[in-house]
């Protein structure tokens, strides 16, 4: 049994490369479908260091810091690819489902610092449904991308609207007024209500007409051009051989819109000062007089919330200084994300920057690792690709957290994994 499962891999790789023009490289295939999922998560409080010891050690003067954790996920469960080899144009399509989410709070809410009024703490996130076409061309020496996209908001939590304001003023005789106040907005395209009643899910009465009606567009595009071959620096030495690109990604085109919110507000703690030494009944004075209520408040805005993507533009060098065994390259961008906040377009943008290197033994196994700062995070990967052309693997992980020292030691990671079958 083992010898014909041995012998099945040693076909799996070996038998592609007989109809192959180089007996030594896996020709690419000329059409695929796959599969791929990614998640993960990072911090900046605890790190592997931390935890992985027989006495853990936690050291609460980081709380002064403040408390950041951010979550992603994402799925293709379903894409397409066509390659025309000969005349190097193609085109492909997928679905796809993107999560993320950000939670900070802010040092002085972890510390009961003196302060008044701070709304430093952020909660943000969305989910998004995605339906991507895609296609690549030439143009003269240029290798022309573009990818129009169909995206929904299933939820979306803004931070501009979403936040937790912290009051905590010193008083003479140590008396100290606490006050938290939280309200967070989950716009969703329908509403959610009828899923907190006390009726059966089967007999839900939702109306999903006007979902189509929703949906936001944007388009990914970008440009590739052999800068070394273009120049003529190939022909002087191989070590000169560049390809310069520029990818943009979720460049608008029209907003998706959503209606229908979710609210979670309330308050935590009193207005009246107190003595946290001398009130016998201190956690009842921080709670408040009300017991605390999640009871969520449902609504529609007047006007549709519109909702968009980050824009990311990407500036990028391969460098292939001994062919496509080796490629470094570099890459420098911005993220800009953008809210609106009474009416008032808000712009925040983000620098994205990182190297790759890429080992790439006949297009059979191929080894990559990267580091950089993307999203708001230092990432540092190793991706793992086995392509036996019927069939490729791909497995990655990376470590990742706010601050690059803290990445390598384990205070975030994520995983990726996908499968292409074709020929």
């Amino acid at each position: 049994m083992k010898k014909s499962i041995f012998l099945l891999f040693i076909c799996l790789i070996f038998i592609p490369c007989v109809y192959a023009q180089d007996a030594w490289r896996m020709p690419d295939r000329g059409f695929e479908i796959g599969l791929n999922a990614n998640a993960g998560f990072s911090n900046n409080f605890l790190n592997a260091f931390d935890i992985f010891q027989e006495t853990i050690i936690i050291d609460l003067d980081k709380l002064k810091d403040g408390f950041n954790f951010n979550m992603d996920f994402g799925l293709v469960p379903f894409y397409f690819q066509y390659n025309n080899k000969d005349y190097d144009w193609g085109f492909g399509l997928s679905l796809k489902t993107d999560f993320y989410g950000i939670f900070a709070l802010s040092g002085d809410i972890l510390s009961f610092a003196e302060t008044e009024n701070n709304k430093d703490t952020n909660i943000s996130g969305a989910m998004f449904l995605e339906a991507n076409l895609n296609a690549y061309f030439p143009i003269w020496k240029f290798k022309v991308k573009a990818a129009p996209s169909a995206f929904l908001p299933v939820v979306y939590i803004d931070s501009a609207e979403s936040f937790v304001s912290y009051t905590n003023v010193a008083a003479n005789g140590g008396e100290t007024k606490f006050n938290l106040l939280y309200d967070v907005y989950l716009y969703t395209p329908i509403s959610l209500q009828p899923f907190f009643s006390a009726e059966s899910p089967d007999n839900l009465n939702i109306d999903y007409t006007g979902i189509f009606g929703m949906f936001g567009f944007d388009i990914n595009f970008g440009l590739e051009f052999p800068l070394g071959e273009a120049l003529g620096l190939t022909k002087t030495s191989n070590l000169l051989n560049f390809t310069l690109g520029l990818d943009v990604y979720n460049f608008p085109i029209l907003p998706a819109k959503i209606q229908n919110y979710t609210r979670y507000s309330g308050q935590i703690g009193s207005d009246e000062p107190f003595n946290i030494f001398g009130n016998e009944d201190v956690l009842s004075v921080l709670l408040g007089e009300d017991e605390m209520s999640l009871e969520p408040e449902f609504g529609t805005v007047k006007e549709f919330k519109e909702i968009y993507r980050p824009i990311k533009i990407n500036l990028w060098v391969d460098w292939k200084p001994f062919g496509d065994i080796l490629t470094f390259t570099p890459v420098g961008g911005v993220s800009i994300y953008r809210t609106l906040d009474n009416d008032k377009v808000l712009l925040d943008p983000v620098f994205d920057y990182g190297l790759k290197a890429r080992l790439d033994l006949g297009n059979i196994f191929i080894l990559s690792f990267g580091t950089g700062y993307f999203d708001s995070l230092w990432k540092n990967s190793l991706d793992i690709t086995l392509n036996f052309r019927l069939l490729e693997i791909n497995v990655g992980i990376d470590l990742r957290a706010p601050d690059f020292i803290e990445s390598w030691k384990g205070a975030g990671v994520g995983v990726n994994v996908g499968l292409k079958f074709g020929w």
